[in-house]
């Protein structure tokens, strides 16, 4: 059994914005055309057997697997095997506004349209059975990265065309059929997921028999049950439970290099925060370190990158002037900050790895700026299942976080910091700036790995000079599990497969 947190409103991870659970659970649902390298971060195949691109960069040709066999359930019973219609349907979906079922489900495709992918791909063409080719706008290196993400699922046209027959069409979010190595058999709101084992998996069947999402617990009820047994995995627990895992010869902890931030965001439309000096001021006042010793229990490092050392695009150059109360108070006596006005510091209600106790976090970060003359108001917000904050809020400074859903340097810029992502929620700073998205797109232009390291240093250099955020630190990623459970793969990116998990007497 996995506990996982109970932040469950759909099941396709299309329809979610870096929603841990739910990638989760649909890594054993369904398949994308690409995999990641866990550790070079380069696209593997998977659905897609290989791929060709044409030589002016604008035209995909993915090569399907045969064979595939997609998930039978009690009112549905595939007719044939994984096609290229069902990519074509796929896509469409996100791509058409008329498409039957683009507006089902809320008719948000949040990741996707945090990246602009409506103004990347023009097209979805199935040339053959087995071979789908997309024609983009423009050349897009990140574009392989993009398909070997967490929300690229490929679903079932056929499936689709049955629930339009029945006007059941909601049933394809939550009653789901894919071709991963675990099907769909119930779900209870509020208490769990139950799938069985896909007999007609591709890369054959898995060894358990079924696997269990418990969505009943969260926090100190999840430990509780990963100790009395009633649970095999936990993903992500808090760094003050480290320790008690550790300690408990009964089971193992694993131990990842995050490919997440935990960053303030300043409200680019605060009038308070508009005076650069204020800006620098809030930064050089916080200690950082503090944080990852108090909050992260150590589990983690300060950064002043929004890039982690991981990236090969992060520039250890990048250093700002790190922890000084002394230089911030200068700071703040030269900014045209009246000391009247009180500075709204939020907080999200959720918590995620890059962000646990985000309260406690808010409280240290309030005392280190009120030791250097600003006054500061806490502000809990409430964000909805994917991170992403709720209409109606106001904020100065926003604590928050991100996960990398790939590899790819865009996948960390792009979604927090660009124009695009303003009217998805992602970029909480709600800064757009013409230069750093302009570099953005011409490091997308080039397949040259230097040149695109190249501009993207050159939009980090935009950051530090704008300063719409501020770095805070890159939490560790953990996994706790009972010796039994054997054949487990920690992914950074959240989107492995129980296929080859067993468990021994």
């Amino acid at each position: 059994m996995y506990c996982g947190e109970d932040l469950f409103t759909t099941l396709n991870p299309q329809l979610t914005f870096d929603n841990q659970s739910v990638n989760h659970l649909g890594a054993q649902i369904y398949e994308r055309l690409l995999d990641i390298d866990p550790n070079s971060h380069h696209p593997l195949p998977a659905l897609a057997r290989s791929w060709d691109v044409s030589p002016d960069g604008l035209a995909y040709t993915f090569y399907l697997r045969e064979g595939v066999a997609f998930h039978q359930s009690p009112d549905f019973s595939p007719s044939r095997y994984l096609n290229a219609n069902d990519v074509v349907f796929t896509f469409n979906r996100i791509l058409d506004l008329n498409h039957p079922y683009h507006r089902i489900s809320g008719g948000r495709y949040p990741w996707f349209e945090s990246l602009g992918f409506e103004r990347i791909v023009s097209e979805v063409i199935a040339e053959s059975s087995h071979a789908v080719t997309f024609i983009l706008y423009r050349t897009d290196n990140a574009f392989l990265s993009m398909l070997a993400t967490a929300p690229a699922v490929i679903l079932s046209e056929e499936y689709g065309e049955y629930l339009l027959r029945e006007q059941k069409q909601e049933f394809l979010d939550t009653r789901p059929i894919g071709t991963g190595p675990f099907r769909f058999r119930e779900f209870q709101e509020h208490s769990h997921v139950r799938l069985t084992r896909h007999w007609d998996y591709w890369q054959g069947a898995s060894i358990m028999e079924q696997v269990v999402f418990d969505l009943s617990t969260k926090g100190v009820g999840r430990l509780a049950k990963l100790l009395t047994g009633e649970c095999d995995i936990i993903d992500s627990p808090p760094d003050s439970q480290i320790s008690i895992i550790h300690d408990d010869p009964r089971l193992e902890l694993r131990r990842q290099s995050g490919l997440n931030l935990a960053y303030l965001a300043i409200n680019n439309r605060s009038q308070v925060l508009q005076d650069p000096l204020l800006r620098k001021a809030i930064m050089t006042a916080i200690d950082k370190q503090k944080l990852v010793d108090t909050v992260y229990h150590g589990g983690g490092h300060t950064t002043d990158s929004v890039l982690p050392p991981a990236s090969w695009a992060y520039d250890a150059r990048q250093a700002r002037v790190g922890y000084n109360p002394v230089i911030a108070k200068a700071y703040l006596k030269n900014s045209g900050y009246n000391g009247q006005t009180p500075i709204r510091l939020a907080f999200l209600s959720n918590e995620a790895s890059f962000n646990p106790r985000a309260h406690k976090s808010a409280e240290l970060i309030q005392a280190d700026l009120e030791a250097v003359g600003l006054e500061i108001e806490l502000i809990r917000i409430n964000a909805n299942d994917n991170f992403v904050l709720e209409s109606g809020f106001s904020y100065d400074l926003l604590l928050t976080g991100w996960r990398a859903t790939n590899g790819d340097p865009d996948s960390f810029l792009r979604p927090i910091l660009s124009c695009d992502a303003i009217s998805v929620g992602s970029n909480s700073a709600q800064w757009c700036n013409l230069q750093f998205d302009n570099l953005l797109e011409l490091a997308l232009k080039t397949n040259q790995e230097k040149q695109r390291m190249r501009y993207y240093r050159l939009a980090q250099e935009v950051i530090d000079v704008e300063t719409p955020v501020i770095p805070l630190l890159h939490s560790h990623h953990y996994q706790a599990h009972h010796r039994s459970i054997g054949g487990l793969q920690l992914s950074p990116f959240g989107t492995r497969s129980f296929a080859t998990v067993y468990r021994s007497e």
